[in-house]
Parts: C-alpha cells; structure tokens; sequence
C-alpha cells in the first residue's frame, strides 16, 4: 500500500531500494502525496511531522520522474533557510542535490531564480547545469 511504502521511506538504513521501486510503481498515487510533504516542509520545516528521509526520498523520486507539478513544491523548500535545508536534507545537499536540480533545468528556465537567491545551491548546481546546458539532445 502507499502507507506501507511511505513508512519504509522513513529510514536510510538499510537502504530501501523494493520500496523505492514499489513507489515507482504507484507514481500516480505518489507523487501527490510526496509533493505534500514537501509542501508541509517548505512551510513549516521545524515541524516535527517532517520526516528527513522520506523528504529525501521524495525529492529524489520526483526528480526521477521529471514530476513537472513538484517543481514549485521544491522551489518553495529550497528557499528555506540554508541552515535548516542542510539539517532537513543532510549529505543529500551537497551529494546529489545538484543532479536533481538538473533533471528539472530543461524544463523549468526559472530554476535559476531560485539558484540566484542561494549562494549555495548555485555553487553545487553550477557543474550539473553546465553539463545539461552543454548536453546535446
């Protein structure tokens, strides 16, 4: 069920990868609900129902998707303060985040917007961008 699915995303250990696969699988019913999580972060990141890694996850898998309805949903999270961003997301920020911000680039041209208001997250997604800006199709 989408319950047991998003339960197992909740923890980093061990990897859940039958469950991100699982997820795959019911994208339609998803990709709503991670879109919600992220929403409720964006809004109130201290809340203690945000769960980092099912947060994580979701990001992850809705960049996987190219899920064109999360692009403001994860524009209104990275403009959560750069302090807090790093405690929701953790190594995620700096490991991967640049990828997820360039599976969106040729999508969405107002990423950048939001890239401009942070310092940080221009600097790791700078290489990421520059690699799909210099993709041919």
């Amino acid at each position: 069920t989408d319950e047991d699915i998003l339960h197992a995303l909740d923890c980093d250990y061990p990897f859940p990868r039958e469950a991100l696969l699982a997820a795959t699988e019911r994208r339609a019913t998803l990709a709503p609900r991670l879109i919600a999580e992220i929403d409720r972060c964006a809004a109130d990141p201290g809340h203690p129902a945000n769960r980092p890694d099912r947060l994580m996850y979701a990001v992850h898998l809705l960049a996987e998707w190219r899920e064109k309805a999360a692009y403001r949903s994860l524009c209104a999270l990275l403009r959560v303060p750069e302090a807090t961003l790093e405690r929701i997301l953790g190594d995620a920020l700096t490991e991967s985040m640049a990828r997820v911000l360039a599976t969106w680039a040729n999508d969405c041209c107002r990423m950048a917007w939001v890239l401009a208001a942070s310092a940080v997250l221009a600097a790791l997604a700078r290489p990421a961008l520059a690699r799909v800006a210099l993709t041919p199709k």
